[in-house]
């Protein structure tokens, strides 16, 4: 059996045209995304799946979890997730202190 865990889902990985030109170019029709408003987004969980199953991996044989890490950062950690949250210009200043907490000899 293989199992694919959390990730970021189709939902909220978002790219450029060029990191979907990117992602062709390397993965060709395995590759699972949706246009939406000039977005492009990422579907990693499908895209895995599709390559199993061209390796002749069962699909019985495959578990595929449905959850965004981004969408439950409340379970899961999501780089994109905290980049957002640290970026929000509320939150830069409470990230700063919680470093200076950790790391005080840092500036």
């Amino acid at each position: 059996k293989i199992a694919i865990g959390p990730s970021i889902g189709g939902c909220c990985y978002d790219v450029d045209c060029k990191r979907i030109k990117m992602f062709k170019k390397k993965l060709g029709s395995f590759l699972e995304y949706e246009k939406k408003d000039n977005k492009y987004f990422l579907d990693l969980e499908n895209t895995a799946f599709n390559i199993f199953i061209y390796l002749g991996i069962l699909e019985k044989n495959l578990e595929i979890s449905t959850i965004c890490t981004k969408c439950d950062m409340k379970r899961f950690f999501s780089y994109r997730g905290i980049v957002n949250v640290i970026t929000n210009p509320i939150n830069i200043n409470f990230f700063y202190r919680f470093k200076m907490a950790i790391f005080p000899s840092s500036s």
